[in-house]
C-alpha cells in the first residue's frame, strides 16, 4: 500500500482552520520562514497547514494562535452553517 493510499481524509474543518492562517499571517506581515521558526516548524509545513493538505494538531495550533497574536477561536469564527456542531450548547 502506498502512502497516498494510507493517509486519511482531511476534514472540512482542518481545511477552514488552515485557510485561516495565511489570512493571519500576512495581517502580521509574517513570512512562511518566520512562522515556521517560530513555532519550530519548516516553512514547506506551514505552507501544507495553509493549503489544508496537512492537519494542524491542537498543540501546533495553540503555538500558532500565540505567535499570530490571536485566540485559537479566531481560527475557528465564521465556518460555513454546514461545518457547525449540532450539539446543544451546555453553557450556562
Amino acid at each position: 500500500m502506498n502512502r497516498a493510499t494510507k493517509r486519511t481524509k482531511i476534514h472540512p474543518i482542518d481545511i477552514t482552520v488552515g485557510h485561516r492562517l495565511p489570512e493571519r499571517r500576512l495581517q502580521t506581515a509574517l513570512g512562511l520562514e518566520a512562522l515556521g521558526a517560530l513555532v519550530g516548524v519548516s516553512a514547506q509545513q506551514i505552507q501544507k497547514y495553509e493549503l489544508g493538505k496537512d492537519r494542524i494538531s491542537a498543540g501546533r495550533l495553540y503555538l500558532l494562535a500565540a505567535a499570530l497574536r490571536v485566540s485559537v477561536e479566531t481560527f475557528f469564527q465564521g465556518l460555513p452553517k454546514h461545518l457547525r456542531t449540532k450539539f446543544p450548547d451546555s453553557r450556562r
